[in-house]
């Protein structure tokens, strides 16, 4: 609570005359207590895990043709019940386990030093402590994710997390009590560190509550904030981390992506994204490649075929036969890979394939859509993603 009652006292006790902001502060809590004041990002967290994943939701059932090209994973779709019940289960944990302790931690943030006295600190003050607190909350938590991949924390804990393998805006908080009570020490651990003011304090819970959603949105549009900050994570980069699962060992960043990059632990996604451009950049020359090259194949064997009708010797006719006439690559059309795998297997050993040269054309095989490929069925373990590939195959990433 503010120790002034007018703010005539406020503006003599700080020297000066009171900004707009500092004049709408003391309106608003002057007459509530500290604790009063710090339970507001109860319900703060509590509405923007609500709102935000349902601006995502609404655009996706409005705007279906619009959101389909920016979601990261098109071929999961992820119905209003699904949505719906994963929230309600959010709902009751947040409310029967994290509501109560974040009610019993207020001493450890008088005892930190989060002051809600006059004046309030300046645009410069606040932004450099939110960027600092990003940095403590990105760098600690990576290093909780990385252990709560290890075997038996993942497999008791970590796992309620990753139930959902394409993720959605309202599974951020979908994990085990356990897990969601670890994870909030980075959040307090940036203001124990760099205490403020209790503006800078709310406003940057609200904005990791909203960077955390957007990273489980589903949904890498280019209009997000995430696009114009570098070294940023994102969407498309934690969605990757949740698609692999238990087996992921692989961008554990929540925010930026210099740890992963530091640690060697990005590898195989960025592998992937390299090929995938590689891919996408000329989609239609290479289409055209191909086409003209199995044209010029056709009509070099018409050519052929016409002249030994012209001219039907037996000894040019046994050579013609003797000429490997081209196999088609074998298409992918659902179902259990492993027949498919079986197929283009033949095709490679017919026309020698490299190692290095199968999961290029593998991938050629699955199409694009929004630089993703097509996933196939999960319950094929062996085979995932380009993982897969250079397991069956024996490529060297």
């Amino acid at each position: 609570m503010l120790p002034y009652t007018t703010l005539q006292e406020a503006e003599t006790a700080i020297g000066r005359s009171l900004t707009a902001a500092e004049t709408l502060w003391f309106n608003y809590s002057g007459n509530k207590s500290d604790y009063i004041l710090y339970c507001h990002n109860i319900p703060l967290i509590l509405i923007l895990s609500m709102i935000v994943p349902l601006f995502y939701l609404i655009i996706e059932l409005i705007f279906p043709n619009y959101v389909a090209s920016y979601k990261v994973q098109p071929n999961i779709k992820i119905s209003l019940y699904q949505n719906i019940k994963c929230y309600v289960g959010v709902l009751r944990t947040y409310i029967l386990i994290v509501t109560p302790i974040l009610l019993a931690s207020y001493p450890s943030i008088k005892m930190i030093g989060i002051r809600t006295s006059l004046p309030l600190p300046s645009s410069m003050e606040i932004i450099s402590q939110i960027i600092v607190y990003f940095l403590i909350e990105d760098y600690t938590n990576y290093w909780i994710h990385r252990l709560f991949h290890c075997k038996w924390v993942y497999e008791n804990i970590h796992i309620v997390h990753h139930e959902y393998t394409a993720p959605m805006g309202f599974a951020t908080q979908h994990a085990h009590w356990v897990e969601i009570l670890v994870f909030g020490i980075p959040s307090f651990l940036g203001p124990a560190i760099v205490p403020g003011h209790m503006v800078t304090f709310l406003l940057w819970l609200a904005l990791r509550q909203v960077e955390a959603v957007e990273n489980h949105s589903g949904y890498d549009f280019p209009w997000t904030y995430k696009k114009l900050i570098p070294f940023s994570a994102g969407a498309e980069y934690h969605d990757y981390h949740h698609y692999v699962g238990g087996q992921s060992q692989s961008n554990f960043a929540p925010i930026f992506t210099y740890c992963d990059y530091i640690y060697g632990t990005d590898k195989g996604y960025r592998y992937r994204k390299r090929l995938l451009e590689k891919q996408v950049l000329q989609p239609i020359q290479r289409a055209s490649v191909l086409i003209a090259t199995q044209s010029t194949i056709n009509n070099s064997l018409n050519n052929q075929y016409h002249q030994i009708i012209r001219n039907p010797h037996g000894q040019n006719v046994k050579q013609f036969q003797a000429k490997k006439l081209p196999m088609e690559l074998p298409r992918f059309g659902g179902g259990d890979p492993a027949k498919w795998l079986n197929k283009v297997e033949k095709f490679f050993l017919f026309n020698n394939v490299t190692k290095e040269r199968k999961i290029n054309l593998c991938v050629l095989v699955f199409g694009w859509h929004n630089k993703q490929l097509v996933s196939m069925d999960r319950h094929y373990k062996s085979i995932r993603f380009l993982d897969g590939f250079c397991h069956s195959f024996k490529a060297v990433q």
